[in-house]
């Protein structure tokens, strides 16, 4: 994959979820915490999105220690069933991401390359779980996880919800709910072993009829000394439109080949 879709390899990358181990965190909250079963109930009724298609319409800002470049996006989601991503410079369309809850396809003209295949083989090739709920929920503004009373330690925390679990596969996970407008500010993501960081950031959310949507979205990525940067900058959203999902690889392209011993 190249990095145009950085974005979604990087939630696969902090996923980190081993199919053979089950783990149920275990909740302790502290004396100065709210009832934290009622908090996140409020939470997620409050930021339980009421459209069944968005249009939006963004600039990306992609850094590495090695380049970096701007470049518009387009995104459409009809709500749990389809994700198009659409990379523009210049208004020319340089890649394109089509996603469902059973394939993912994508190709980027630069290179000629192109994918198709399923989350189960791209999970493999990452070696570790990616899903399409996780993809519009980071692109909605929504925890990647789903928040429950079991989900971890519970604390307020500087005008936050600081909702943290702890895995005995070495993942640690932070999630901050700001106690105010009960809206999702950060993530934190964090795997030692392997010196990998995830960090989602939504400063801000704008309000509308059918649902609060951040107006941007700052991910940061470690490994190593090695970081990834990624800005997302929501310009216009549109809500319940009738939507096309046109995809077709051009002639020419050479298939990514993700053998079964990856």
């Amino acid at each position: 994959m190249q990095r145009y879709i950085g974005l979604f390899l990087l939630i696969g990358m902090f996923s980190c979820k081993t199919k053979s181990v089950v783990v149920t965190p275990v909740v302790t909250v502290d004396t100065t915490n709210v009832a934290t079963a009622k908090m996140i109930a409020q939470y997620y009724t409050k930021i339980t999105p009421k459209f069944n298609s968005i249009s939006i319409k963004s600039n990306v800002k992609y850094a590495d220690e090695r380049m970096s470049q701007n470049v518009n996006a387009e995104i459409r989601i009809l709500k749990d069933q389809k994700i198009m991503v659409l990379v523009r410079v210049l208004g020319i369309t340089m890649a394109k991401a089509y996603i469902t809850p059973d394939k993912v396809q994508y190709y980027e003209k630069i290179g000629g390359k192109y994918f198709d295949g399923n989350f189960e083989v791209l999970s493999r090739w990452l070696g570790t779980d990616l899903d399409f709920q996780k993809i519009q929920k980071l692109l909605i503004g929504e925890a990647l996880d789903t928040l429950n009373s079991q989900t971890g330690n519970v604390k307020s925390d500087m005008g936050f919800y600081k909702i943290e679990t702890d895995s005995n596969q070495g993942v640690q996970k932070q999630f901050y709910i700001d106690s105010n407008d009960l809206l999702l500010k950060k993530e934190l993501i964090f795997q030692s072993e392997k010196d990998r960081m995830l960090q989602i950031l939504y400063p801000t959310f704008a309000t509308h009829e059918k649902a609060f949507l951040p107006e941007n979205v700052l991910i940061e990525a470690s490994q190593g000394t090695s970081k990834t940067n990624i800005e997302m900058e929501y310009k216009s959203v549109t809500f319940d439109e009738e939507l096309t999902f046109p995809y077709q690889v051009p002639n020419g392209y050479e298939p990514i080949i993700i053998s079964k011993t990856e």
